[in-house]
């Protein structure tokens, strides 16, 4: 049986930009970088959740 169909979505196919790739990766944080400074939006949302030192934040999927 061939498992190969032309017509069907191929969902394993890399498409756009490959975040797997280390050097992608940089070019993204300097891009990033250059629009917003994340170490201190992350600094004024910990100063506005009030947490203390025992604590613990966990972002995932963001």
């Amino acid at each position: 049986m061939n498992t190969d169909l032309k017509w069907q979505y191929n969902e394993m196919r890399q498409i756009g930009a490959d975040y797997a790739d280390a050097a992608e990766v940089r070019a993204y944080d300097s891009r990033m970088q250059k629009l917003r400074n994340v170490k201190e939006e992350i600094g004024s949302i910990i100063n506005c959740l009030c947490l203390t030192s025992n604590q613990t934040i966990l972002d995932f999927g963001t």
